[in-house]
């Protein structure tokens, strides 16, 4: 889960970047790598809880 923050927060200051430094608006270009790694945080999050319902019922 860890390595998936950092891999969020890279991609959320790459794209920052990239967006100031074109000067747009358009952040389609950003969303699908984005989105697959969204969706990785939340299978993440969803099998941390499971295992910790599993320890603290």
């Amino acid at each position: 889960m860890v390595s998936l923050l950092h891999q969020w927060s890279a991609l959320v200051e790459n794209a920052a970047k990239r967006i100031e430094e074109e000067g747009t608006n358009d952040v389609h270009a950003f969303i699908q790598p984005m989105s697959g790694n969204l969706n990785a945080l939340k299978k993440a999050t969803e099998e941390t809880e499971r295992g910790v319902e599993k320890i603290h019922p």
